[in-house]
């Protein structure tokens, strides 16, 4: 009966939000969606369902699509979705797409409903191998609808991966990424099970694979952190490369000079500070994790310009960490420097960090941070270290480009 009862709050909820309707005319934003969620799916968990007993469903159970209709005039939130240019803004389509793979989660989840509510607390982890296809730079956002499908492919104990996508209307695939989802007892904090799946078609057992393989490959990842992994004989034969192209020679080793078509990366770097307000809340009460993806995005794309004259686009987007809540209130520092390039293509990383409104000037916590590809039309200039620090960094942005760009 319960379990009846959320399906069609998730049903009312898809007809309003325009899935499966040919007239967009009663198309509510998919932030009411989140309102439902706040509402409806979070309640207490018991013995029965805190033990992982749940059979196992299919993938398709989870799944959820909702419509953007940016073709409808009428439709209220259009400039929303719109670059200056005319494209789609990305940033926008990640903070729904943050949405669909929380709903997707707690749809997963009905069997564990008890009284009409899904007993966990689901968060967004991590959100991992954003692709961009070249479809999706063709896309017009003034008149050409958006569909937006959340799925959960794979799960493990207490994680789930949401298979998230962005189509046109025709079906064409233009944004997919995989957002890494855990389940929390909301009383505990502590890990709890989420319900199995169980692949059955060939697309199925493909996705399934496929997040098999991601998973694994995040574990390995750490290798990436030049925190964990010092700098290879390679890489430190890299560094002092960088310097003997920077370094004046015929006076003190202090004097430094930039070579031809090169850029510092110290002036490559901007900042932003952002309050966190009550209207950016997720389903816990803490700040919307699709919101500060939206935020550093942007913050991203604006510190590109640094290298290409605004004439860049993005192509992938990788390591979007969340490694502590941002609590409403709290004032944002936000992070962002271009630190390796080749070519016309180069590599941006943005750190976010949180304080609170009645410390400001104490110590910072490190709560997210995202590495972004873009390409140039034109080659860019080459960024250069002046520090160790900044080597460290540059090191890092090379480590992530090499890797996504075999």
């Amino acid at each position: 009966m319960f379990r009846k009862r959320l399906l069609s709050l998730f049903s009312a909820s898809s007809r309003r939000l325009g899935v499966s309707e040919s007239n967009c005319s009663n198309w509510a934003s998919i932030h009411e969606a989140r309102s439902m969620l706040i509402k409806n799916l979070t309640g207490e968990p018991t013995a029965a369902n805190m033990n992982g007993t749940s059979e196992p469903i299919s993938p398709a159970d989870s799944k959820f699509s909702t419509k953007v209709p940016l073709s409808d005039t009428s439709f209220p939130l259009r400039l929303k979705y719109r670059t200056h240019a005319g494209g789609v803004r990305i940033g926008r389509i990640l903070e729904d797409l943050d949405t669909l793979a929380g709903i997707a989660s707690y749809k997963h989840n009905l069997s564990l409903a008890v009284d009409g509510k899904v007993p966990l607390s689901i968060v967004t982890a991590c959100v991992d191998e954003i692709s961009f296809f070249p479809e999706y730079f063709e896309h017009s956002a003034r008149n050409d609808d958006l569909i937006l499908n959340g799925e959960v492919v794979w799960v493990g104990r207490s994680s789930m991966d949401v298979l998230c996508s962005l189509e046109n209307d025709k079906g064409q695939p233009l944004v997919q990424s995989h957002f890494i989802m855990v389940a929390r007892c909301p009383q505990t904090g502590r890990a709890a099970p989420v319900v199995p799946l169980k692949p059955e078609t060939e697309a199925e057992i493909k996705n399934y694979e496929l997040a098999e393989k991601l998973n694994k490959y995040r574990k390995k990842a750490d290798n990436l952190n030049v925190f964990k992994l010092r700098p290879t004989e390679e890489e430190m034969s890299q560094i002092h490369d960088n310097y003997l192209q920077t370094a004046d020679q015929k006076h003190e080793l202090g004097s430094r000079s930039l070579p031809d078509n090169s850029v510092w990366m110290k002036n490559t770097k901007l900042k932003s500070i952002l309050i966190c307000q009550p209207e950016s809340r997720n389903i816990h009460n803490k700040i919307f994790g699709g919101w500060l993806m939206r935020q550093s995005l942007e913050l991203a794309w604006s510190v590109a310009c640094t290298v290409s004259n605004g004439k860049h686009r993005i192509i992938f987007i990788d390591d979007i960490l969340f490694k502590a809540p941002v609590e409403i209130g709290s004032i944002l520092f936000l992070h962002s420097q271009v630190i390796y390039s080749e070519g016309n293509k180069f590599q941006v990383r943005v750190r976010v960090e949180k304080r609170e409104h009645t410390n400001i000037n104490g110590p910072g916590v490190f709560t997210n941070e995202m590495q972004l590809t873009f390409e140039a039309e034109d080659d860019v200039p080459k960024v250069m270290p002046e520090t160790y620090a900044e080597s460290i960094l540059f090191l890092s942005g090379r480590r992530h480009f090499k890797l996504h760009n075999k």
